[in-house]
């Protein structure tokens, strides 16, 4: 081989090292890597979900949201409340039906409502059939609202937790249940802001 044709050979080479390379064989070995991490986490998760889709001990994590509300439907007081799911806050909605009730009528309703859900669950394990991320600590709100049409009508909440090492929180459970979830100030506040809104919409007038 002479000089010129070394010369082209450390040209080419200095080409693809510096040129294709970092453009073109780094940028596909990288998203060679990202697939094979993809496919083995989507081959674990569902082997998860179908080792565990019939275990009545058991809840995937990706599906920990529709469960709990699955489970509240079947155990929630019908004739106090109205419920629906609000799947990207993780939060369940209860309406109370009756507007008479004093605060601690409604305080002693919601925490029955979370005692119930509570007992559902407590026994449960959530498994982790995520793709790239962690169970961690994982909390499901219980939302309480006055029955009126007027926006605010926020009473109050509470949660469940569950904790990946050491399931659902029985510490947390007990907390709500000693502190007042729906308050006397609360509820005045909600029913005073309604009796404005019927008043200045004219409401009142047609009731």
């Amino acid at each position: 081989m002479n000089k010129k044709d070394d010369i082209w050979e450390l040209i080419g080479s200095y080409y693809f090292w510096t040129k294709i390379v970092p453009k073109v064989v780094a940028p596909i070995i990288i998203i060679l890597i990202i697939l094979i991490i993809l496919i083995l986490q989507l081959s674990n998760s569902g082997i998860k979900s179908l080792k565990y889709r019939s275990d009545n001990n058991s809840i995937l994590a990706t599906q920990f949201v529709d469960k709990t509300y699955s489970y509240a439907k079947n155990v929630y007081n019908k004739d106090e409340f109205n419920i629906k799911l609000v799947s990207d806050k993780n939060r369940i909605e209860y309406t109370f039906k009756d507007k008479n009730k004093n605060a601690s009528s409604y305080d002693l309703l919601a925490k029955e409502e979370l005692t119930k859900l509570y007992n559902k669950l407590k026994d449960k394990k959530l498994i982790d059939d995520y793709i790239f991320s962690d169970i961690g600590i994982r909390t499901i709100e219980l939302e309480f609202l006055y029955p009126t049409d007027y926006a605010f009508n926020y009473l109050g909440t509470t949660e469940i937790e569950y904790d990946e090492k050491t399931g659902f929180n029985k510490n947390r459970y007990n907390e709500e249940m000693n502190r007042t979830i729906i308050t006397d100030e609360r509820l005045n506040k909600v029913i005073n802001r309604e009796e404005l809104y019927n008043y200045y919409t004219g409401r009142n007038k047609y009731e």
